[in-house]
């Protein structure tokens, strides 16, 4: 899209602040994903058990088949992660941890009522909005490689129902880096968003780096779709970008249950 034709469609203020808030979530919220996994419980592979076993405890049980508490609840069966609100389901990759959810919403809103005392345009979104709140937030057991952080994957979603005119994923890759530029954050995104067919849907595909307080580089790929008038964003992290490449084929393994609305 021509960046002419861009000014013209640019989200409302309240969509600019939503984007903002994931702007600033994004630069720090890496730290905060890897530690609530830092004590979670990893995902093994399911095995049949023998036909004269005994049933699972509950402790073995919450490593296979578990609810993940969220604003659109989930749930973990083996080593999948479906969300039926959004009708989909993705794999998640053998060894990795799921953290929980209510930390990480606590932080999210927190960082929101301190976002807002900084810029107006966030107060509306201070309290109980659902602006990039976690579907699914997980981390592999071991650091990348050697390095000083383990990868990452986080599902998030932004309700945008109440907005005059929905947003495109495209247009939303593209606001974002915008405003990333005008408020001098850390994260920048490399080239434009370029469109990719995953588990038979549209989604918007861009990459983009930031750099912590802890002055590790990120690397991140985010994959975005507009579902039942929300923002749904499947968001890799790495601490380089070979680490990025190898976390690519995690969502080839999306799959959903029935055409986007």
């Amino acid at each position: 899209m021509p960046h002419d034709i861009l000014v013209c469609v640019m989200p409302a203020p309240p969509i600019r602040a939503a984007l903002l808030i994931s702007s600033l979530w994004m630069t720090i919220g890496s730290g905060i994903v890897a530690q609530a996994v830092s004590t979670a419980p990893a995902i093994s592979d399911t095995q049949k058990a023998p036909a004269n076993s005994q049933p699972p405890s509950d402790a073995s049980r919450s490593l296979k088949e578990r609810e993940v508490i969220s604003v659109h609840p989930g749930s973990i069966s083996g080593n999948i992660y479906t969300n039926r609100f959004f009708g989909f389901s993705i794999e998640i990759p053998e060894g990795w941890k799921v953290a929980e959810n209510t930390g990480l919403k606590a932080f999210a809103e927190k960082q929101k009522q301190a976002w807002a005392k900084e810029d107006p345009t966030l107060k509306q979104f201070a309290k109980g909005d659902e602006v990039d709140l976690p579907l699914l937030a997980l981390g592999e057991v071991e650091r990348w490689k050697g390095g000083p952080n383990r990868r990452l994957i986080l599902i998030e979603s932004t309700d945008v129902s109440e907005q005059p005119k929905e947003p495109s994923a495209e247009e939303f890759l593209k606001s974002s880096a915008r405003i990333n530029a005008e408020k001098g954050l850390s994260a920048k995104y490399d080239g434009a968003p370029e469109k990719v067919i995953l588990g038979g849907r549209e989604l918007w595909k861009a990459h983009s780096h930031f750099t912590q307080t802890t002055s590790v580089v990120w690397h991140e790929t985010q994959f975005v779709m507009i579902d039942r008038r929300h923002v749904v964003q499947f968001i890799l992290m790495s601490p380089d970008s070979e680490g990025l490449r190898t976390l690519e084929p995690v969502m080839k393994t999306l799959h959903f249950d029935a055409p986007g609305q």
